[in-house]
């Protein structure tokens, strides 16, 4: 191990010069942009979002910002999508909430200095809402999934902290939720804050709150945020990279779907981001020249795959005879 990490230590990031021009969330992840393209996007993003911030202060300053009063109403209705299937619950309150990332196809400039990475597990993406002494579950488009009391601040009968929204993952095997981000803590928003200081908010306040690493009485399923690392130390990864499987300090891990990479600076914004980048642990060796891998991460691989600008190109086309055959379908039902 010493000699990997020695390796790794000599190796850990490519400087882009060899950059290239199936996971629950393949059909909602990424966008193929270029390489250049994806940069400036950043670039312009987070130049906008510091005048965003001057602006706001300016205008805010001295003012007490009002808060969503605790009676306000939810904005809640049925949908029959079939005749023959139970009616969905959706709200409008959860709906297109989450943030996407893009495919990492190159290293970033400021990689080393300003990025985080998140190794993610396999599962099904969640929003997890603690509100009304209630816990709710919803997909991205706003359906309640699950209901059920939890050790989260307003997430249980007798506990009136502020509403508490989680971006989840939940593996069903494991019957566990593993915590990406948080969107709003006991009242308290989070969105316009920097990922950096999310990911120290979770930390600290799980800490905090013990009972929610495990199923209890008041706590019907675990509850855990991941594990993050500083794309400055890459040789920490590495390590866990090694010791297949991580995400999770039980002893039934769910294994890594990904890895996710998030700018330090970043708020939470629903939708799609270059700014928050994905990357499969078999890319690894491609984007990042991370070789040292467990070989089961290898395994993953699809036979056909190449680069990942091939990858990208071969998911277009293939999205692009998707809706075609849907398109077609359709016309012949009318």
């Amino acid at each position: 191990m010493e000699e990997i990490l020695e390796k790794l230590s000599e190796n850990s990031v490519s400087d882009g010069s060899n950059s290239p021009n199936s996971s629950q969330f393949s059909h909602y992840y990424k966008s193929g942009p270029t390489v250049n393209d994806q940069q400036k996007r950043r670039e312009t993003i987070l130049k906008d979002l510091k005048k965003k911030r001057e602006l706001s202060f300016d205008k805010n300053r001295g003012h007490i910002v009002k808060e969503k009063q605790e009676g306000d109403e939810e904005s809640m209705e049925w949908k029959n999508t079939h005749s023959t299937k139970k009616k969905k619950w959706y709200s409008k309150d959860y709906q297109n909430k989450l943030m996407f990332s893009e495919w990492l196809i190159e290293v970033p400039e400021d990689f080393q200095e300003n990025w985080l990475c998140l190794p993610c597990p396999k599962g099904h993406r969640a929003l997890v809402a603690a509100t009304k002494e209630n816990t709710e579950v919803y997909t991205k488009y706003g359906c309640l999934q699950a209901r059920f009391q939890s050790c989260l601040p307003s997430g249980s009968r007798g506990n009136f902290d502020g509403d508490t929204i989680l971006d989840c993952i939940w593996n069903f095997a494991c019957k566990q939720y593993y915590v990406l981000d948080v969107l709003q803590w006991a009242g308290r928003d989070l969105t316009e804050c920097e990922a950096q200081f999310r990911f120290f908010w979770l930390k600290s306040k799980f800490d905090e709150l013990p009972k929610l690493r495990t199923a209890n009485e008041h706590n019907k399923y675990p509850i855990e945020p991941l594990q993050y690392y500083d794309c400055s130390r890459l040789n920490d990864l590495a390590r866990e990279l090694y010791e297949f499987p991580v995400t999770s300090s039980q002893t039934s891990s769910p294994g890594v779907d990904g890895l996710l990479f998030y700018h330090k600076e970043y708020i939470y914004e629903a939708g799609f981001t270059p700014l928050v980048g994905w990357l499969k642990p078999y890319m690894l060796p491609e984007i990042l020249s991370i070789t040292w891998i467990h070989p089961e991460y290898l395994k993953e691989k699809p036979h056909d795959y190449t680069t990942l600008a091939d990858h990208i190109d071969d998911s277009k086309k293939q999205k692009r005879n998707w809706w075609s055959v849907k398109r077609f379908n359709s016309n012949e039902k009318s």
